[in-house]
């Protein structure tokens, strides 16, 4: 029987401790304290939030220059014109880029926003103006097909014409 009285001894503090526990929460447990905590919390949430809105970096600007790419080939094999030049004007004609010089038929160039028109010459080609629009933050392509001057067709004729002539005289 001591062996029993001891270990209930023994139980005794600990279950004591925990109905202590729980009548100290249910006697100062209220719902206006409730109330309050949940106040306290979402007014400290609302300043942290304000202070993150405040305290982070800004977003950048947006972008008010766009890009013209410019394909330059000629317009019946699609072969690409180095060398050719493109002048970028207002659309009042007020030149802007006086001369961009392709590469590999291609030329790029940074504009502001707005529209513009692309001036195209190369030797013995005529020559191409055509318009574009560029859009901040984005890139306009454009590909332009020039033609070669109809005089310049008749004296390129293939070498194996005329050499047939001379045979013709030797005949």
């Amino acid at each position: 029987m001591s062996e029993a009285g001891f270990e209930s001894s023994q139980e005794a503090p600990g279950g004591a401790q925990v109905a202590r526990l729980r009548q100290a929460l249910t006697h100062h447990a209220s719902f206006s304290r409730a109330q309050a905590l949940v106040g306290l919390l979402a007014g400290l949430i609302s300043i942290c939030g304000a202070l993150f809105s405040y305290l982070r970096p800004p977003a950048p600007p947006l972008s008010t220059t766009g890009e013209v790419v410019a394909l330059v080939q000629v317009a019946h094999s699609m072969r690409p014109l180095t060398g050719a030049q493109i002048e970028v004007l207002t659309p009042k004609d007020a030149a802007i880029v006086t001369t961009l010089v392709t590469e590999n038929g291609r030329a790029r160039q940074a504009l502001k926003e707005g529209i513009y028109r692309l001036r195209v010459t190369y030797p013995r080609y005529d020559p191409q103006v055509r318009q574009v629009l560029v859009l901040g933050g984005q890139t306009a392509r454009i590909r332009i097909g020039l033609t070669p001057h109809p005089e310049e067709e008749k004296r390129t004729r293939p070498f194996s014409v005329g050499f047939g002539a001379i045979k013709r005289v030797f005949q």
